[in-house]
């Protein structure tokens, strides 16, 4: 094989790799564009937004729990047998949910369909950057990961566009977890093909070298650099958290019925992951390629810190139920996860690569699906601190983000 074949040959592998990872992303995206909107409606037209510090401890708990048998059960089976039947089970999750709102009108499934989301979208990066860590390097990983990342934004934006259609076309906001289950068995399927592609480098946990068998997760979770990567991305996952109970608790305020609940989010979905996609597509990798990961780290809670500043500022000045407090709120959050996902998660999959072969899909397990619950528990646990003392408003909530932004 001559230079210039093999160097084509290495391209056209480059993007059938890319083409089913960004394929998959598309489909997490839309699955849980269409989970979360119907589980925000659902949850705050019945529950109200009281019940959100009871959602992120309970998902602290299931996390918890199911990320450490994630992590163990990856010293047995491949990345891909676990990511298969993790897919397979949020599949059938979804449509058992769905069947059981729609048929059975059972209300506390909309609890547990908030608690999914927040323990499905960790567990589909988890799979998507394992997978991104064996099939690409670390410089294509700069490159390319916002590339996977912008996958998921354009699904979630397609469900977001979808929601005011599927619901006239189904009948309510209960029968968008049916479309999802159909969404999460495609991402399914493209698992398999993935697999079926590329099964010999997705085995691989060593590079080139000896295939060693993955560490328990106790043994690597105490290095130094890991927990390093442990907490920023627990304080990253809390300030994000607090900056979206503001906008989901902003927007009961400002909206009663579940319907138009839906409506919002399906339009707030859309525009969030419109500007989203932009800076993944056009920007964020040419920051990362010129600027490195020390940028890529600290752009997140930076741009967070200046806006928290003004929105407390017009919290004070205007007070917490004015026209520009809402939309700053709003415009933060979309902010903030342009920024995570166009930043903060490619940086995170980069600094993994530092790490062994054999360790770095424990390590993302234990930081992703175990940090990143625990940090949603803590945000409980504070709201209902908060509530307990009283008289706590929208503005003293986005003073403590400002402090756990800094931190």
């Amino acid at each position: 094989m001559t230079a210039r074949s093999a160097t084509q040959a290495e391209e056209d592998s480059l993007l059938t790799r890319l083409s089913l990872l960004i394929g998959q992303s598309f489909f997490l995206g839309l699955t849980l564009a269409l989970l979360i909107v119907a589980a925000i409606a659902l949850l705050l037209s019945t529950y109200g937004a009281g019940a959100l510090p009871y959602v992120y401890i309970v998902v602290a708990l299931l996390g918890s729990i199911a990320f450490y048998g994630f992590a163990e059960v990856q010293r047995r089976w491949t990345l891909i047998q676990v990511s298969v039947v993790t897919e397979l089970l949020v599949a059938v999750f979804l449509a058992l949910a769905g069947a059981g709102l729609v048929f059975a009108q059972a209300e506390w499934l909309a609890f547990a369909a908030m608690v999914a989301f927040s323990l499905i979208i960790q567990v589909g990066f988890v799979i998507l950057g394992g997978q991104a860590g064996r099939l690409l390097d670390v410089r294509q990983i700069k490159r390319h990961f916002p590339r996977i990342v912008g996958g998921f934004v354009v699904g979630f934006m397609v469900g977001g566009a979808l929601v005011s259609p599927l619901q006239r076309w189904l009948g309510g906001t209960e029968s968008l977890l049916l479309v999802a289950a159909a969404s999460a068995t495609v991402m399914l399927v493209l698992l398999l093909m993935t697999n079926s592609r590329f099964r010999v480098a997705l085995s691989q946990t060593g590079g080139g070298g000896p295939q060693l068998p993955a560490p328990p997760l106790r043994r690597v979770v105490v290095k130094r650099f890991v927990l390093f990567v442990f907490a920023y991305q627990m304080l990253s996952a809390m300030a994000s958290q607090l900056l979206d109970f503001m906008v989901l608790a902003a927007a009961d305020a400002r909206f009663a019925d579940s319907d138009v609940l839906a409506q919002f989010f399906g339009n707030y979905t859309f525009f969030l992951n419109l500007i989203d996609l932009l800076f993944l597509t056009l920007v964020a990798g040419l920051l990362l390629s010129r600027f490195g990961l020390r940028f890529g780290l600290a752009a997140n809670p930076g741009v967070d810190i200046l806006f928290l500043v003004a929105i407390v500022a017009t919290g004070v000045v205007a007070g917490p139920t004015s026209t520009l407090f809402f939309w700053l709120v709003v415009l933060i959050r979309v902010l903030d996860i342009t920024f995570t996902d166009g930043t903060t998660r490619t940086s995170i999959n980069a600094a993994y690569q530092a790490l062994p072969g054999h360790e770095r899909v424990t390590v993302q397990t234990g930081v992703e699906g175990i940090g990143v619950p625990l940090a949603l528990g803590l945000t409980g646990i504070t709201l209902l601190l908060f509530n307990a003392i009283g008289d706590v408003t929208l503005v003293h909530i986005a003073a403590f983000t400002l402090a756990v932004s800094l931190l």
